[in-house]
């Protein structure tokens, strides 16, 4: 409940309250990434329901698109397109999403934690240390549905209580498919990212089969703990397909990949540099313009926590050493662990790999490169955005620092030291969070461009349907998103939109089709870029800034 309010005191902190307001959606509207998530709702609100929930024909009309592929948090857009029913009122639940990811941030690093740390005042300090972590902080409100890195803990969380949450086949299914069910239902990036926690928790349970004495191991053990691991995998795959189709993902004719693998990369001083988060350390060089997608800063408290836990580490080695031989002290210290710490390893190393793409960099420098096969590359580019698979590897070390500083040092100075690094955490964001906060909690009032007399002669003299742009592509980002904005307001239909990937349909083809057959209830938008296309088709227009508005029939 503590770490809940403070988690919750963070985010006033960072953004304040005002956005908090489901009625309060000027703020989104006002360009970029948050208005295409918001947009998109909007238009699936107005969509009919289907078996496939998810899909909805409002934005890419006559085709069907899913809500996946507008970013639009299909776990929030599904209950509140049924609340919709029963009002009118514009809404939104952007701003809930993001206090709800801080505050299960701050709860679930406390019940990971608990199993390593005893003391409430260190446990407390210690999750609200990982709340403060910069990769999910920067996520939130540009890509709002990427800030869920709460879903990172909870398989970080199956991990470490795997002997107690998954002890059985009935309980390891359960969880892995809630998992594989949240990632689903927030942001597909998060089935990829919790897959390699998958792998390590079914190494780590066959590592735990292996460490039991051979003399009280029978065979019995050994197949559960076997089918325990292969109904992890099921579930999770599984449930991964079916919250898919249910969401219209395999209906909705989306691109599979999408170029970038590379430009969207991990650097490896992505530890270390802040990327203009830092008030205090500089910036450091980058081998692409994309590589801000490998975000990892862990921020100078986090820095400062690190370099104390391994210097304490390192001590107490060689104080362990100085008082037994070299072997002893090797034998002593990681006989027990030696598979643990080979499969941590492994994992670190992969992760590092998977993030980074095939060409490895680190600065402005290209430090490798290599070649992969076709197929292997083809499910890689899946996931272009390849960078933001190093956010486990975040967490591990956040979490292996904090427990390695509770257990290596004396109770008190463990509480001065988190409280001397929550402080140098906030200090090093000062700058940001100055900026965070200024912006959104100033009230922003949009400026709905479609609403003069043109608009409301031609929404009154006829009753639109739907709205078709000739080439979306040629239309400005304010241009689409005014029309966008307005369709939703009036329940209308618009035959193309941004989406995270490309539409696999002929949407350019069926735009003409409309054109040289006019409905009444349709109103066609052609760009100046298009002017000379406009004497094609038998429409009458009318002049709306850089755009001309075509009716079948005059008003």
């Amino acid at each position: 409940m503590i770490t809940g309010c403070l988690s919750a005191a963070l985010f006033y902190i960072f953004y304040g309250f005002k956005i908090l307001d489901p009625t309060y959606v000027d703020w989104l509207l006002t360009g970029g990434d948050p208005g295409q998530h918001y947009l998109g709702w909007a238009l699936y609100r107005n969509s009919p329901f289907r078996i496939n929930f998810g899909l909805t024909n409002t934005a890419a009309y006559p085709f069907s698109t899913s809500v996946i592929f507008t970013d639009s948090i299909p776990m929030m857009a599904l209950p509140c397109k049924i609340i919709g029913r029963f009002t009118r009122i514009q809404f939104q639940y952007f701003g809930i999403w993001g206090l709800l990811c801080i505050i299960l941030m701050g709860i679930l690093s406390c019940c990971l934690l608990k199993k390593f740390i005893d003391n409430d005042t260190a446990l407390i300090l210690s999750s609200l240390l990982i709340t403060l972590s910069p990769c999910m902080l920067k996520r939130l409100f540009w890509h709002t549905s990427l800030g869920a890195h709460f879903l990172i803990i909870i398989g970080l969380i199956l991990i470490a209580y795997r002997r107690s949450l998954c002890d059985t086949i009935g309980r390891t299914v359960m969880w892995w498919s809630l998992l594989s069910f949240l990632c689903s239902f927030i942001h597909l990036y998060f089935l990829a990212i919790d897959s390699v926690l998958l792998a390590a928790f079914i190494c780590f349970k066959l590592i735990d089969t292996g460490s039991v004495r051979k003399d009280s191991r029978s065979k019995h053990d050994i197949i559960n703990e076997t089918a325990i691991c292969i109904s992890a995998v099921v579930s999770y795959i599984l449930t991964a397909a079916l919250s898919i189709w249910l969401l219209g993902g395999f209906s909705s004719e989306m691109s599979n990949g999408a170029p970038g693998l590379t430009y969207y990369s991990f650097n490896l001083n992505g530890f270390i540099n802040p990327q203009g988060w830092s008030s205090i350390l500089p910036d450091l060089p980058l081998y692409t313009g994309g590589q801000y997608e490998g975000f990892a800063y862990l921020g100078l408290g986090m820095l400062t926590a690190t370099l104390i836990a391994f210097s304490t580490l390192i001590i107490r080695y060689i104080q362990k050493k100085n008082h037994c031989t070299g072997t002893d002290s090797i034998k002593a210290s990681s006989s027990s662990h030696v598979s643990y710490m080979i499969c941590g390893a492994f994992l670190f190393l992969f992760i590092i790999l998977a993030a980074s793409s095939n060409e490895i960099s680190c600065g402005s420098s290209l430090l490798l490169h290599y070649d992969i096969p076709g197929p292997v590359l083809k499910l890689w580019d899946v996931f272009r955005a390849c960078g933001r698979l190093i956010w486990p590897l975040v967490y591990i070390i956040c979490f292996f620092v904090l427990i390695m500083l509770n257990r290596r040092t004396k109770r008190a100075l463990t509480i001065v030291i988190l409280i001397l690094c929550i402080f140098l955490q906030l200090t090093d964001l000062k700058d940001v969070i100055k900026e965070k906060h200024s912006i959104y909690t100033k009230t922003v009032v949009y400026k709905y461009r479609l609403k003069d007399k043109l608009i409301e002669d031609i929404v009154w003299n006829r009753r639109l349907k739907h709205i078709v742009f000739f080439d979306k592509d040629n239309l400005t980002q304010d241009e689409l998103y005014s029309f966008a904005e307005f369709a939703a307001r009036k329940k209308l239909t618009i035959n193309d939109f941004y989406f995270a990937r490309a539409l696999n349909q002929p949407v350019n083809e069926a735009a003409l089709d409309f054109f040289m057959h006019p409905s009444d209830d349709t109103l066609y938008v052609i760009s100046d870029e298009n002017y000379e296309m406009r004497y094609m088709f038998d429409l009458t227009y009318y002049k709306y800034g850089d755009l001309s508005l075509g009716l079948k029939s005059p008003l």
